[in-house]
């Protein structure tokens, strides 16, 4: 029997339930965590979009007033761009259709549906 308990003590390392128990509470950790990055994720992307159409609208309708331009004129960003009214033009974030402006309203970037 003593020769058992030396053996045991010698060796080195984890038995296989301390390697479950260890498995099974990052299991839990990680369920509770991904749908709450999830859920930040989306506000995140949610807020970047409505960001991006206030300062496009805002861009637009300083065009507008500044160019003397009727709102009829306006179909697309690149006179924005052009004349320096906007610095380069934002992408929507992932998940979201693209910008347009017609009339001189900025619309788009509605959430693709799954």
């Amino acid at each position: 029997m003593d020769k058992i308990r030396k053996a045991g003590k010698d060796q080195k390392g984890f038995t296989l339930v301390e390697l479950v128990v260890v498995m099974a509470i990052l299991v839990l950790l990680a369920a509770l965590a991904v749908p709450k990055f999830a859920s930040v994720l989306a506000n995140a992307r949610g807020d970047a979009n409505d960001t991006n159409l206030i300062m496009l609208q805002e861009a637009v309708d300083l065009y507008i007033s500044s160019e003397n331009a009727a709102k009829a004129d306006m179909d697309d960003f690149d006179d924005l761009i052009d004349k320096e009214y906007l610095k380069e033009m934002p992408g929507p974030p992932a998940g979201y259709t693209a910008y347009t402006v017609t009339d001189g309203v900025v619309g788009g970037g509605e959430a693709e549906s799954p």
